[in-house]
């Protein structure tokens, strides 16, 4: 798969979340719409499961810093469930905290980050067992770097989130660039034929 190509289904993808979170977030901001959808979930449960998450999701995420200390594929299952869920809570609420929080351990990430052998920026581990460098380092760049671009887009797209991030938007992008640059290099990324 190119690029771009990837790029353009992230964005399609982007939509689809967005369409998602709007049906279940705005069942009360729709009720004014004369083409208001069937609402799934009453307004008095979905602001109760709203506050439950938002509670958990802030305490977990100052109890257990992953994106303070982990490397390789545990960026990907322990520091991407939070960078997702700080997007989708921006995608829900509007509420700019959650960009805050998303810039914050996603630049964690990032200031860890070190220079491999060949020039580009990884999160490597070494491993006995693969004689170096773990390639499941790939995995855990793929699974941090699609929140960092899908808020990338939300800030890109949004005036007041632009005037303040645009540059780290620019910087996210920069770096999932660079990162698919590298994998191409080491032979790691291949068109898929379906």
């Amino acid at each position: 798969m190119k690029r771009r190509k990837f790029l353009q289904q992230i964005s399609t993808q982007t939509f689809a979340a967005a369409a998602a979170v709007t049906a279940f977030h705005g069942v009360g901001r729709c009720a004014a719409s004369a083409e208001s959808p069937a609402a799934w979930i009453d307004p008095t449960t979905a602001k109760d499961w709203q506050a439950r998450w938002e509670n958990f999701i802030l305490a977990d995420s100052a109890k257990n810093r992953y994106c303070d200390t982990e490397m390789a594929e545990e960026l990907g299952w322990l520091v991407s469930p939070f960078l997702n869920g700080f997007h989708y809570g921006y995608l829900a609420t509007h509420d700019s905290k959650w960009v805050e929080r998303l810039v914050d351990w996603a630049d964690s990430c990032i200031k860890r980050g070190v220079k491999e052998p060949d020039g580009y920026l990884g999160w490597p581990k070494v491993s006995d067992q693969t004689e170096g460098v773990d390639y499941d380092s790939m995995l855990g760049e793929a699974m941090i770097l699609r929140p960092m671009v899908l808020m990338a887009a939300e800030i890109l797209k949004t005036p007041a989130l632009k005037a303040q991030w645009g540059g780290k938007a620019h910087a996210y992008l920069d770096l999932a660039e660079r990162t698919f640059e590298k994998w191409d290099s080491r032979d790691a990324w291949h068109d898929c034929q379906a």
